[in-house]
This record gives structure tokens, C-alpha cells and sequence, in this order.
């Protein structure tokens, strides 16, 4: 019931994003881990764990937080 409300709740967040990326190593692996926060309050819009760093993965980021 909390969760299900949890999921309704859209933070105001402002105009300006902020992208970074790292890699971490799992299990001997290097993986990327990619976070979208909001500009003033440091809210985390977005985040992905991918194999691999290019293109694709930013931009499903992106298209994650539109």
C-alpha cells in the first residue's frame, strides 16, 4: 500500500540535471553505473547499471527521466 503510493509521488525538481557516471568492479567485472540527480536538491531521478558505457545506455537515461 506504502509502495504503491511511494510510485505516485513526483518531487518538483528544476530545470538544470546533473549526469555522472562510474565504473564499479562486481564479482570481477567492471560494470558502469549511470545517475541522473536534480539540479538544486540532489533528488535521484534516474540511475542504470549497464556492461558497458556508450550511447545507448546515456541515452536510456535520459529517456528515463523524461
Amino acid at each position: 500500500m506504502i509502495v504503491s503510493l511511494l510510485r505516485t509521488i513526483r518531487p518538483q525538481v528544476g530545470e538544470r540535471w546533473h549526469a555522472d557516471e562510474v565504473w564499479v568492479k562486481i564479482n570481477g567485472n567492471i560494470k558502469y553505473l549511470f545517475a541522473m540527480v536534480g539540479g538544486e536538491m540532489r533528488f535521484v531521478l534516474a540511475r542504470k547499471v549497464a556492461d558497458s558505457k556508450n550511447r545507448h545506455n546515456a541515452r536510456s537515461l535520459l529517456k528515463e527521466v523524461r
